[in-house]
C-alpha cells in the first residue's frame, strides 16, 4: 500500500469519526431508547426465581421493576454473574434488590446523559413522557453503540439481538429500505437531510406523525425531496419503510 492509499484510508476514517461525533452531540434519548413494547420487565411482587429465569433467557442482567402498571417503573434490579451463582439469592425479594431508577426525558441529548449513566451500577435510565409514564429505557451500551457502532456487551443471547437491530439496506442507487426503528439522525446522515428529531425520533415515528394515524402498508408521504412508503407494518408499529428520490413526474 503506497502513501496515497494510506492517506485516503485515514481521511475516510477521520471523516467517519467526525460524522459520528457530530451526530452524538445532536442525538436524543428518544432516538436511541428501547421502547416499552420491547422491554423485559418484572412486577414488584414477582419472585427472584422469576427474575433469574428471565435474565437467563434474554441474557440481559438489568430489569426494570414496575408496580401495578408497566408504565409505573419504580426500580431497577441488577444481578451480576456472582449473584446468579449465589444459592441464597432466591431468599431475597425484588424490593430488597431493586435500586431507584434514573428518569430522563426523551428529548435530552445522549451526550448529556452519558456521564450520569457511567456512575450508576445499573448504567440505565428510564425514559418518561410528560405525564411521568415510562415509555422506554436507555443504557450506556445503547449510547456507546450510537457513537462507535454495534456492540455486544450485555446482550449475549440471540433472542435479544433482533431488539437491538436498526438497519437500512440499499436496494439500488437512490432507493433504500429502512427499519422503522432507525433513528432520524441516522436517516439524515444517509440521505443528507436535516430533519429535526424533536417531534419524532425514528423513521416509523415520522411516518405516523406525518400521516396523523397508525400507518398502514402502502401509505406514503413526500418530504424533503423523497417519497417514504410503508412497506411492512403491524397493527401498532411501522417495521420497514421504502425511501426513494421524488420528482414531480414520479
Amino acid at each position: 500500500m503506497d502513501m496515497a492509499e494510506r492517506a485516503s484510508d485515514i481521511e475516510v476514517f477521520d471523516r467517519f469519526r467526525i460524522e459520528r461525533a457530530l451526530r452524538f452531540a445532536d442525538t436524543t434519548v428518544g432516538e436511541e431508547m428501547i421502547p416499552m413494547a420491547e422491554m423485559a420487565t418484572m412486577e414488584i411482587n414477582q419472585s427472584i426465581q422469576d427474575a433469574v429465569g428471565l435474565i437467563k433467557r434474554i441474557g440481559f442482567n438489568r430489569l426494570p421493576v414496575y408496580s401495578k402498571n408497566v408504565s409505573n417503573i419504580i426500580g431497577v434490579v441488577t444481578l451480576s454473574t456472582w449473584d446468579l451463582l449465589d444459592p441464597d439469592i432466591t431468599s431475597r425479594t425484588l424490593q430488597e434488590l431493586s435500586g431507584p431508577p434514573h428518569y430522563v426525558s426523551p428529548y435530552e441529548s445522549i451526550a448529556e446523559l452519558l456521564p450520569f449513566l457511567r456512575d450508576r451500577r445499573d448504567q440505565m435510565a428510564i425514559v418518561v413522557d410528560e405525564f411521568g409514564s415510562a415509555i422506554g429505557m436507555i443504557t450506556m451500551e445503547d449510547i456507546i453503540e450510537a457513537v462507535v457502532g454495534e456492540i455486544e456487551v450485555g446482550y449475549e443471547f440471540e433472542e435479544y439481538f433482533p431488539l437491538r437491530t436498526r438497519k437500512y439496506e440499499v436496494i439500488e442507487d437512490g432507493i433504500y429500505l429502512m427499519d422503522g426503528r432507525l433513528p432520524i439522525s441516522e436517516m439524515n446522515d444517509v440521505l443528507g437531510l436535516f430533519l429535526p428529531g424533536k417531534e419524532f425520533h425514528t423513521v416509523g415515528g415520522m411516518m405516523m406523525s406525518k400521516l396523523r394515524h397508525l400507518a398502514k402498508e402502502g401509505e406514503s408521504i413526500i418530504d424533503s425531496g423523497y417519497r417514504f412508503t410503508v412497506e411492512v407494518a403491524d397493527d401498532r408499529t411501522v417495521k420497514k419503510v421504502r425511501v426513494e428520490k421524488y420528482t414531480s413526474s414520479s
